[in-house]
């Protein structure tokens, strides 16, 4: 018999090719507005650079926290008035509220310290070295977490409920219910549960200087600020959503960018606005989902960002603290409508639930 053909070989098929990124919109100059008035209500000269602020509400109204490199924490009147003020051990690089109209403060000398807001000292616990980052509330205590490369969990007391060694010093803490989330300067991000136990680690390439949450429950999202300009979107069990850049590459870095989110745009869904300086600087609007719906380019770098209902129509206007001193205000199109003049570079935004915003 002839012998059996020699079967050919099939080719493997090729894998799919990864689906384009898609090509983000123009960067546009921002069209004005209807023009919306701002203005300044009053102005404190601190003694040192105000490093961190935060808003306390009271019976009596807002009370306004500004921490300073000045080795003092100020407490300020919605008038502005100075209702006390608190020497600290170190120049203080972190502000968090805590429960019952009570707050806390991290310093250079490695102290955090909780205080009423009448400015008495409710305790005060050593943590040996700075302290970079603070997040109150979580499961009724303090995150804690500098450059001894730990992230401490403080009872409502200031016990030590535990501690758990990181990789570097840290740059940013966020919660969400279950979960405590520390990143670190040398590019790691670390969940833990909580009872201080490990859940999972992700190795960044390059550290993250701001992290937080957006969302709620099954829909919750971590987002974290990258040094090299990229924003980064993680389930709670750190799976990837999506990593999208922002700034320009190339030289003249651009750092991290600046995010902030809210229900913009009447969806009942979150939004996120973030901003970034570098070359171009820039405001952008995203969904949560890391679809770029927006481009405008800004005058000079980004720091910090907020939304607020600046005109009472029921719609957030989204507030812009500049490297200039500029505080700009755009509307959900990306329409600037207004801009006022604070000073020196603007490094927080902080909202009081009247709508005041302390610069």
């Amino acid at each position: 018999p002839a012998p059996s053909p020699t079967p050919s070989l099939t080719a493997p098929p090729s894998p799919s090719p990864a689906p384009p990124t898609p090509a983000p919109p123009p960067l546009l100059t921002p069209v004005a507005g209807e023009p919306l008035s701002l203005s300044l209500g009053w102005r404190l000269d601190a003694n040192g650079h105000l490093a961190s602020g935060s808003v306390l509400e009271t019976t009596d109204g807002p009370l306004f926290l500004r921490a300073s490199l000045g080795r003092a924490i100020y407490a300020l009147t919605e008038g502005g008035q100075v209702a006390w003020r608190l020497r600290t051990t170190g120049p203080v690089y972190a502000l968090a509220q805590l429960e019952g109209s009570q707050a806390a403060a991290g310093d250079d000398a490695g102290s955090v310290t909780a205080f009423n807001a009448n400015g008495k000292v409710l305790w005060q616990v050593s943590l040996g070295s700075r302290v970079t980052d603070l997040h109150g509330g979580w499961q009724g205590g303090l995150l804690a977490g500098g450059w001894d490369e730990r992230l401490s969990f403080l009872g409502a007391g200031g016990e030590l409920q535990w501690q758990a060694y990181l990789d570097g010093p840290v740059g940013g803490i966020a919660a969400l219910p279950d979960l405590a989330l520390a990143a670190t300067l040398n590019g790691e991000l670390v969940a833990f549960d909580t009872s201080g136990t490990e859940e999972w680690c992700l190795q960044l390439g390059t550290p993250a200087t701001n992290i937080g949450t957006v969302g709620e429950g099954a829909d919750a999202l971590v987002l974290a600020a990258l040094q090299d300009g990229q924003l980064l979107a993680l389930s709670p069990d750190g799976t990837q959503h999506w990593r999208l850049s922002l700034g320009t590459g190339g030289p003249g870095a651009s750092g991290a960018p600046v995010w902030h989110s809210a229900e913009l745009t009447g969806d009942a869904r979150a939004d996120i606005v973030a901003g970034i300086g570098g070359r171009e600087p820039l405001l952008a609007m995203l969904s949560t989902s890391g679809e770029m719906l927006w481009r405008r380019s800004l005058p000079t770098a980004p720091n910090a960002l907020l939304s607020l209902d600046l005109d009472g129509d029921g719609t957030r206007e989204i507030l812009v603290g500049l490297a200039s001193g500029q505080v700009q205000a755009y509307d959900v199109q990306g329409r600037l409508r207004g801009s006022l003049h604070a000073g020196l570079q603007v490094w927080g935004l902080h909202l009081a639930d009247d709508g005041s915003t302390l610069i």
